[in-house]
């Protein structure tokens, strides 16, 4: 009897693990099915529950408002008192007040709008049948549970639910404007999940990041109670899916490669591109071939969204406001303290902002060892990233966890950044993919550095190449915000007030500054042919387009204005066309995983040998570097040296990079490139590659 007991809660935990809250709610809490007079007593309770809501959103809503209106009373006497002093500062704070007073009373009409449906859905099933009681009980119950959690938790976005529903309902495309705080992109998905439109196809929320779209994936999940790949999944190279996904996290990249597969994305009924202000290529040319399908596609939703996009610009390119009308949400957001540097240079560029920002983060935690409150730098890349993450080890060493944030890492230590380290402050070295796409709990203070990594042309070299530059306005702007998520916050400008004078407001379009061989590859594959007549949101210069078109040609992908069996290929591949090329080239020659690595390589960040900065080390670290030196020049040296890496013993591999001078965390990135290159070879390309390097051999012949 104990063990069928014991079997019987195991299947009840995997299959609330498997299912979620819904069907937890049809089990009893000591694990045994629940039947039709346990469904009665229990939709008695919750209709109980139900009807206390009434007064206590009331009660709540009524302190919320006698809280506000007194705040207002004392701005009112504060404005007698100062008479014209500070006169823009008091407006700007009664302007607020008086627009969380208003998100309030929304917020109420919301909850109790829900509250009344879910009332007259437990009435009828009073007097359903038993079967039907059963079945519907649970998903009736976390349905309840999770709109009390939302009105509890208060996102500026809930307030406007009802609203931005209408307003999709009645247009086919919107543009929905959400500042920093407001919920858009973990509420949004699920608003239009239950308002039913996943039950005519997957619902669709881009992001430009891979890291940016498994971890809303992740959070989205974890806070309706469900595991990642059920109702909320992420589709990638590595997917996480099940017959029950309706909606799905994916990059823009991954979207605009099934639209090139389906023209009339006929498998979707919603998508959602959010985070369409960094307006990388990827989610111009999605947006454009987007909008070419909706004639055909009347039933297919599309709701752009951002926290800084220009709303004037997208609605405009879908047809005005009458056919595109803008949707605004606030933010959530506490005042957040700036403090600016002092110094006089106006080149934050040439500066060792490195090491500033290592010296910044300790001077805060010293200061502010008493206070709560995690530390997030923003610099521009994973090389830098690893050197200041070392850098302040060395200097707080056990007092705080030092955790580095970038796009390249794998998902485990991605996720690092997101737990809480009880008693230890969390000090966070980021990417720019921490500026709006990802939100790392317990963040008090921000240090940034006021640069980011852009993809960029470089004619000398005739390729795309990433470049430290500075940043916008508005992403300034951003990073700012990131101190003022859940309290008041600071935020520390290793710039001067003059340099973010400089700064231009918003960034410039990446198709607007690289070639443009991937995005003419893409269109081509797409069947259009006439790029110069292809209706970009922003259109790029008509040389850039024929530069592009040449290049293609030069590199076989292009004959006759048609794409040649060798650009087809390339058009797969998520990679810049020359590189493409060159992995296409190996893989007939024999040598696909070489070819690979060395392709792995040419887009790596970071450096492949570090140098210290002690004199005494710097002539070791040359001499240990000659027996990896290639005559065949320094890509076939980093080749060696990532095959000489690749043979060791992984024991010992961390030994062998410090005793060589090899920067370790690099390897390591391009063994995890050259597995996802391998495998995306497999599911496009139908290309099945050796996972390692047999021999170095046969690299000559890339």
């Amino acid at each position: 009897m104990l063990l069928q007991y014991n079997i019987l809660v195991i299947l009840f935990i995997l299959v609330c693990f498997f299912q979620g809250n819904e069907i937890m709610a049809q089990f009893k809490s000591d694990g045994s099915p629940m039947d039709a007079e346990d469904a009665r007593i229990y939709l008695a309770q919750l209709i109980g529950e139900i009807e206390g809501m009434h007064p206590t959103c009331m009660q709540r809503f009524d302190g919320e408002e006698h809280d506000l209106k007194d705040k207002l009373s004392k701005i009112r006497i504060k404005n007698v008192r100062l008479q014209d002093l500070d006169l823009t500062k008091i407006k700007a704070e009664k302007e607020g007040i008086l627009k969380s007073l208003e998100e309030c009373r929304l917020r109420r009409d919301v909850f109790l709008s829900i509250r009344s449906d879910v009332e007259e859905e437990a009435a009828i099933l009073e007097s359903a049948s038993p079967s039907t009681l059963v079945a519907n009980y649970g998903p009736l119950r976390a349905r309840f549970d999770r709109e009390c959690h939302r009105y509890e938790k208060g996102f500026p976005i809930y307030s406007e639910r009802l609203n931005i529903l209408k307003i999709i309902e009645k247009h086919q495309t919107c543009i929905l404007i959400g500042e920093t705080g407001s919920g858009k992109s973990t509420q949004l998905v699920q608003y239009l999940c239950e308002d039913g439109y996943a039950e005519n196809g997957l619902i669709a929320c881009t992001q430009p990041r891979k890291l940016a779209a498994s971890s809303l994936a992740q959070h989205v999940s974890s806070e309706v109670g469900e595991t990642i790949g059920h109702t909320y999944g992420f589709s990638s190279v590595k997917s996480k899916l099940s017959k029950h996904t309706k909606v799905v996290f994916m990059t823009d990249h991954t979207l605009l490669n099934e639209c090139i597969a389906d023209r009339n994305l006929s498998r979707y009924s919603c998508l959602v591109i959010d985070e369409a202000h960094e307006r990388s290529i990827h989610t111009d040319i999605l947006i454009a071939l987007i909008k070419r399908c909706l004639p055909n596609r009347q039933d297919l939703k599309v709701i752009i969204t951002s926290a800084t996009i220009n709303p004037t610009l997208f609605s405009t390119y879908f047809g005005g406001p009458r056919d595109c009308p803008v949707i605004e949400v606030s933010g959530r957001t506490y005042p957040v303290d700036v403090h600016w540097d002092s110094s006089e240079d106006d080149s934050i560029v040439n500066t060792d902002y490195v090491a500033t920002s290592v010296t910044k983060a300790y001077a805060i935690h010293v200061a502010k060892r008493d206070e709560a409150g995690d530390i997030l730098v923003f610099l521009t890349g994973p090389g830098e990233i690893d050197r200041a993450c070392k850098l302040a080890q060395e200097t707080l060493k056990t007092d705080a966890t030092v955790l580095p944030l970038h796009g390249k890492l794998q998902a485990e230590e991605q996720q690092k950044v997101f737990e809480v380290i009880p008693g230890k402050r969390k000090v966070v070295f980021s990417t720019n993919v921490a500026e709006t796409s990802v939100t790392i709990p317990g963040i008090k203070y921000v240090i940034d550095s006021g640069l980011a990594k852009e993809m960029c042309y470089d004619p000398q070299r005739n390729m795309n190449t990433l470049e430290i530059r500075p940043i916008s306005k508005s992403s300034a702007n951003q990073r700012k915000g990131r101190a003022g998520r859940t309290s008041y916050g600071e935020c520390y400008r290793l710039y001067s007030e003059e340099v973010y004078g400089s700064m231009r407001d918003d960034s410039v379009p990446e198709i607007l500054r690289i070639t443009l061989a991937f995005a003419v590859i893409k269109l081509y594959e797409f069947g259009i042919e006439d790029i110069h007549s292809f209706e970009f949101v922003d259109a790029p210069d008509k040389k850039a387009l024929n530069d592009a078109v040449e290049n293609l040609k030069f590199l076989g992908a292009i004959k006759e204005g048609k794409l040649t069996e060798l650009g087809r290929k390339m058009a797969l591949l998520p990679l810049e066309p020359n590189l493409s090329k060159v992995l296409i080239d190996s893989i007939d020659k024999g040598v696909g995983t070489e070819g690979a690595a060395a392709v792995a390589i040419s887009t790596l960040s970071g450096r492949v040998f570090f140098r210290p900065s002690k004199e005494e080390l710097m002539s070791q670290s040359d001499h240990k570097k000659l027996p990896f030196c290639m005559e065949a020049g320094d890509q076939m040296t980093h080749l060696n040296t990532y095959y000489q890496w690749l043979i060791q013993e992984k024991n010992d591999r961390s030994k062998w990079c410090a005793e060589n001078f090899v920067n370790g965390k690099s390897m390591k990135m391009v063994e995890h490139m050259v597995q996802e290159i391998i495998l995306i070879l497999k599911q496009q390309c139908g290309v099945d590659l050796p996972r390692q390097i047999s021999s170095l051999d046969n690299a000559v012949k890339i």
